[in-house]
């Protein structure tokens, strides 16, 4: 007893950094419960999806053209292209991929998977990693970076000021790369000391809530290329700071944040697993649009509403979701489709299923679109701003001449109270893939995924995701991006 007590006192004395490594470097894939295990294979597919989705994207596009003119060992897949470049860039690309749609996962205020499943996948197959430690890297990281950014999630006021979950994703990317790399638990802590260090600044209200909407709005492929290198020269002994969260000094600080409470870091650890809590996406477009989207589709759809009917809308949701960069009604660029409210909406009541057809010009150019965009009011909501960002509430009200439409949607689909399942998921990368991939390669990733902690190595993987026909896909783009 008296040993215990002593153990007990001795971890107390730790730094964060040191605790959260003690818990990666010993938990094994046989310490994982088997609803975590399917929340990974979940969160994998899923985040697979996006980084297909992405390639063709304007901005995948570019990434994947400059990249594969960069050179370094050949080890690790750039997503869809088939292209080998080193560890490093290929998880700061494929990373980028998986958030060109903005389609990817969810968790309150962040799109975990993106910084974890890519430089996850990109260093499995430059070091021979295993299924078994590649899903256990992503539970692994989920836990640490979701906590992480719990602690140090800033204010609603401070979050108009300064915002970025790129910054505190870099830890999710050292976590997944540094567990596949089988680091000590020193080499772990001073890994998350060094990205820490290095991470990206939080840039957002410049990047997707400025002036000039840029094609990356998020720099996670930063985050995770800071991250691969964290942990390649913590394992040969590069130091870094161990006091990274403490003190009025630590990352908090540094991340632009007004709050931090430490405790969270570290409370349930290994036992309320983080991962399971992740929400996904069933449109290709910002999770703060989605409570209204389901909203106006609850409504057009149970009542039958002809566009032509519709003479008003009103969205009563929290505040952020009335800003001018999500309340466009004439979006003029890609980009801009992904945080346009009124436009989004205006598809849904034109009844065009979801998916890459929302982004085609020519719906960016069609009047009725547009007129109908017009026709939608997005109003600030006190209730709305109460309960945000743990519920994203939308009070959806359509009028027509005839009779009034309302709908109140709490928490859109996708999220663990109002779930996407594993037959959703596969529906949904099917789609993504279609045209792309061929049948048997897209049957047989959903095979691997499915089995893979009995896989010995991620390269049957990296190369069932490469496009046979490169010109079918620059066709897709035409169609979808152009």
């Amino acid at each position: 007893m008296g040993t215990q007590v002593e153990l007990k006192n001795e971890f107390s004395k730790l730094r964060i950094s040191e605790k959260l490594s003690n818990y990666i470097v010993t938990t094994s894939f046989e310490d994982l419960p088997e609803k975590a295990i399917k929340s990974a294979k979940m969160t994998i597919l899923d985040s697979i999806t996006c980084m297909l989705g992405g390639v063709f994207t304007p901005a995948g596009e570019i990434l994947t053209a400059v990249i594969a003119k960069e050179g370094g060992p050949l080890e690790s897949t750039i997503i869809g292209t088939g292209h080998k470049t080193s560890a490093l860039l290929a998880a700061f690309t494929n990373s980028h991929l998986a958030n060109a749609l903005d389609f990817d996962d969810y968790y309150p205020l962040c799109h975990p998977s993106a910084t974890i499943v890519p430089p996850g996948i990109a260093v499995s197959e430059a070091y021979d990693g295993d299924g078994k430690t590649f899903i256990t890297s992503v539970v692994i990281a989920s836990e640490v970076h979701l906590r992480i950014m719990d602690s140090i999630l800033g204010s609603t006021e401070q979050q108009f000021k300064i915002f970025g979950p790129a910054t505190h994703q870099t830890f999710g990317a050292v976590v997944a790369a540094g567990k596949i790399l089988q680091l000590n638990e020193e080499q772990m802590a001073r890994a998350i000391g060094i990205a820490g260090a290095n991470a990206p600044v939080p840039c957002n209200l410049k990047t997707f809530r400025g002036d000039t909407v840029t094609m990356v709005k998020n720099p996670y492929g930063t985050a995770s290329f800071v991250s691969v290198l964290a942990a390649k020269l913590a394992k040969s002994g590069f130091i870094g700071p161990l006091d990274i969260f403490e003190g009025d000094t630590g990352f908090w600080r540094m991340s632009g944040s007004d709050l931090f409470d430490p405790s969270k870091m570290t409370e349930g650890l290994g036992r309320d697993f983080k991962i399971t809590k992740i929400a996904f996406k069933p449109y290709p477009c910002c999770r703060w649009t989605h409570s209204s989207l389901d909203g106006i589709f609850q409504i057009v759809e149970k009542n039958k509403i002809s566009p032509d009917k519709v003479k008003k809308v009103e969205v009563r949701t929290f505040s952020i979701g009335t800003k001018p960069f999500l309340s466009k009604s004439h979006p003029k660029t890609f980009t801009d489709v992904q945080f346009s409210t009124k436009y989004l909406m205006s598809l849904a009541i034109l009844k065009i299923p979801p998916g890459l057809n929302w982004y085609r010009k020519e719906l960016r150019n069609s009047e009725e679109v547009l007129r109908l965009a017009d026709k939608i009011i997005l109003i600030d909501d006190e209730e709305a701003n109460s309960c945000y960002p743990t519920r994203l509430l939308s009070k959806v009200t359509l009028y027509t001449p005839e009779a009034t439409f309302r709908a109140r949607v709490e928490f859109p689909r996708g999220a663990p109270e109002n779930p996407m399942g594993e037959e959703d998921l596969k529906k949904k990368f099917l789609k993504v893939s279609e045209g792309i991939l061929d049948d048997s390669q897209r049957y047989q990733c959903l095979e691997f995924i499915q089995d893979l902690e009995r896989k010995d190595n991620l390269r049957e993987l990296t190369n069932l995701l490469t496009f046979k026909d490169k010109e079918l896909g620059k066709m897709r783009r035409g169609i979808f991006f152009d």
